[in-house]
């Protein structure tokens, strides 16, 4: 059963094949902005870890003054730690990171703000005022995170990835099977 076929018997057709579809737009979108986060948050970490690991290891080789060429190996190692310090930050991970947390958080409450919405409508009883008020409250959740601007290129494998799952999590009828 797809959207085309959906029953006839429930009062709210249009608005739940509205919500639903904007739900499994959503749920993408939150799922797509969570790995970008992490994804941005693990090369931040590796880029941190190896600023530690060549400073650490600079100051370490100087332990070793005995031996010789251990001052130009501690040099070379206090030059790319340096480097890799003056480089993070104009790579501009941590604005890409505030970025991509405030698209995670907001797709995040719009899927919530959605699915909560179609439950609340899925199971309502003649409330259309409750009803109107539910959707257009989820579906104002669902534009103001529409509205981010984007700033990367898109993965466009993820999407294809993130989008196998979403079909397969929520399949074309499963808002007249669940809720």
């Amino acid at each position: 059963m797809d959207l085309l076929s959906k029953p006839t018997d429930d009062q709210y057709v249009d608005e739940l094949s509205r919500l639903f579809y904007s739900f499994r737009l959503a749920q993408l979108s939150s799922r797509y902005y969570s790995t970008q986060l992490s994804r941005l948050k693990w090369a931040d970490r590796v880029l941190q870890v190896a600023v530690a690991l060549a400073t650490a290891a600079s100051f370490g080789l100087l332990s070793f003054a005995d031996f010789s060429h251990v001052k130009v190996a501690a040099a070379i190692l206090s030059v790319i730690a340096f480097i890799l310090s003056a480089v993070i930050p104009g790579l501009g991970l941590s604005r890409k990171i505030e970025e991509t947390t405030t698209r995670s958080y907001a797709w995040h409450f719009a899927t919530q703000q959605l699915e909560s919405a179609l439950r609340f409508v899925k199971n309502s009883q003649n409330e259309d005022g409750e009803v109107n008020g539910w959707v257009r409250c989820a579906e104002e959740a669902y534009h103001q995170a529409a509205a981010l601007p984007d700033t990367d290129i898109e993965d466009r494998k993820l999407i294809a990835k993130i989008e196998a799952e979403i079909n397969e999590s929520f399949p074309p009828d499963f808002v007249w099977t669940a809720f």
